[in-house]
């Protein structure tokens, strides 16, 4: 019997009946996800905008009851007040008056500018402004009239721990008296200044609010347009209505919070209306896969099938079958592209790696020029000096250290051969400085023979010794080698210690990002150029990490994998 041969995928048809049927409980949960999250957004919104009325509350709340506790006590208690009243010296009255104005001007420091005093002396007939105005001349005419005859006709005293109302063409004014004996001192405030602070709250394009007195009369809004209905009757589905009455509050006013939610039922629109034309375009983009599987899908199938037994080094078969020019053409060079390929590949990797040690080689050279000017300067001091026997010992230091760096041409050496040569480079260090540095080294068992690139650990302590060195305190360097296992590895783990000032935070996190610290005039090249060779050498598979110990001074930790000659 004939085994089938095995089917291992679909018709185009298959996958566009499975799209259509995907497309519509898609589009089904896009709808509830936008709907929830319209609705979860305008909760926010009206929570948001709830907070920032009781903060305004609590704001009003505070500056009003200090407005009313200055008023009163300022009716009952302060002497300037009785000063203008008893002192019959014109220029005495002035300089109380003036006073009086000042200690008004102290006090709206606290409460806001927007508050207004007044004050008037019944027996004297004398009314005064005690603030600075923020009502026109001819407003404030009329305000003082209105006052005059509301104090004279005793309306004043009827409910006097309250604010009450005062319309001035059209504006309106809440204000608040207290009357003592022949002094009334009121402290007074246009809606509109009252409202003031909720100016910038976002309600959206026709949200607005209305400030209501205990009459509901409406005393100022946010608005433009002259409203005298609730307009939420008319239009509850895009306006959201929030009250916060003055009786939660004991405020002389209700506020009625008007917000637009039409934005967001836009946005559901938009939705809507983008998912309908996604799914009109993937119906026409089906409708040309039909077109493009008979003329095109199916000739570069063919192709691919030809391609693949490229790969497996066999022939080309059936390559006049594609029905497209271009294909059979291009399966015919396919070979002989193949062939150039592998060859750049390898010219390539080999440029790479010649590249990569041309890199390594200058790294290398950087490091060594400032060090010979170091050592010749060095001799050229002992030479002034006539020390002839330090110019001796400087000399041989300097010679064996020098062939070492002439001859670390290799990418790694031997850690002992590393160490002779950092005994060497303190040697002539110990000739410049004295006993201002101290340094012990403990090398574990089995690691004098491993490798590590060149100039590695001459260059840490050299950073140490150039940045770390002083002559009032010695200096401590320590420097420990040990084998460290990792996931069944073998590491080398060094680990270099000083009693210096440590690394500034900058230049610590730097150092622990692999950021290079050169500057463009050569300075600090040593340290970027050791971490540049090791990722050069080593890629991702070693370790190195810079800190500052507990007490003070620096340390350094490098995991390198063992190697040996």
């Amino acid at each position: 019997m004939k085994k089938k041969p095995y089917r291992s995928s679909y018709s185009l048809e298959h996958y566009i009946k499975v799209l259509i049927s995907l497309s519509i409980p898609i589009i089904a949960i896009n709808l509830i996800v936008s709907f929830f999250s319209i609705i979860t957004t305008r909760e926010q919104n009206i929570a948001h905008i709830s907070n920032t009325i009781t903060l305004y509350q609590n704001e009003t709340i505070r500056k009003t009851a200090a407005v009313e506790h200055f008023v009163r006590w300022t009716a009952i208690h302060e002497p300037l007040v009785e000063t203008i009243e008893t002192n019959t010296n014109y220029g005495d009255r002035i300089d109380a008056i003036t006073t009086f104005r000042t200690r008004v001007s102290d006090n709206q420091y606290a409460t806001g500018k927007e508050f207004q005093y007044f004050l008037f002396l019944e027996k004297q007939n004398l009314f005064l402004c005690c603030s600075a105005l923020n009502l026109s001349y001819t407003d404030y005419k009329i305000c003082k009239k209105e006052l005059m005859q509301k104090i004279e006709s005793k309306e004043t005293l009827k409910n006097s721990n309250d604010w009450k109302i005062l319309k001035i063409r059209n504006n309106f004014y809440l204000y608040y008296t207290i009357t003592y004996n022949n002094r009334t001192f009121v402290a007074f405030i246009s809606a509109k200044d009252m409202l003031k602070p909720l100016e910038d709250v976002n309600l959206g394009t026709n949200g607005y609010m209305l400030m209501r007195n205990f009459n509901n009369t409406t005393l100022i809004g946010t608005s433009s347009k002259k409203r005298t209905k609730d307009p939420s009757v008319g239009n509850p589905l895009f306006l959201s209505r929030l009250v916060f009455t003055n009786k939660d509050t004991n405020l002389p006013f209700t506020l009625n919070i008007y917000i637009d939610n039409w934005f967001y039922e836009r946005i559901l629109f938009i939705q809507v209306f983008v998912i309908i034309m996604a799914f009109i375009v993937a119906l026409t983009l089906f409708v040309f896969l039909f077109y493009m599987q008979k003329k095109v899908i199916k000739p570069i199938h063919n192709f691919s099938l030809n391609l693949s037994k490229i790969n497996e080094g066999t022939n080309l078969l059936d390559l006049q079958d594609g029905n497209i020019i271009e294909l059979e053409q291009a399966s015919q060079q396919f070979k002989n592209l193949m062939r150039e390929i592998t060859k750049l590949k390898i010219n390539l990797y080999e440029q790479e790696l010649e590249k990569k040690r041309i890199q390594i080689g200058f790294l290398q050279q950087q490091i060594k020029p400032h060090f010979y000017l170091n050592c010749l300067t060095t001799i050229y001091s002992m030479a002034q000096t006539k020390s002839y026997k330090e110019i001796e010992t400087m000399a041989l230091f300097t010679s064996n250290y020098l062939r070492y760096l002439f001859q670390t041409n290799k990418d790694f050496i031997s850690l002992e051969y590393e160490l002779n040569h950092v005994n060497d480079y303190l040697s002539i260090q110990s000739l410049r400085y004295g006993s201002a540095f101290s340094y012990e080294y403990q090398v574990g068992e089995g690691t004098r023979d491993a490798v590590i690139p060149p100039l590695i650990l001459m260059t840490f302590i050299e950073n140490v010794i150039k940045h770390c060195v002083s002559l009032t305190i010695t200096l401590k360097i320590r420097l420990s080698v040990k084998k460290y296992q990792k996931e069944k590895k073998d590491y080398l783990h060094i680990v270099l210690r000083d009693t210096g000032p440590g690394f500034t935070t900058d230049v610590l996190n730097a150092l622990n990002n692999r950021q290079s610290l050169a500057g463009e005039d050569g300075t600090r090249i040593g340290i970027s150029n050791a971490i540049t060779r090791l990722t050069f050498l080593y890629g991702e598979a070693y370790d190195l990490k810079f800190s500052n110990n507990d007490d003070m001074g620096a340390s350094i930790e490098l995991w390198l994998p063992l190697q040996s000659e």
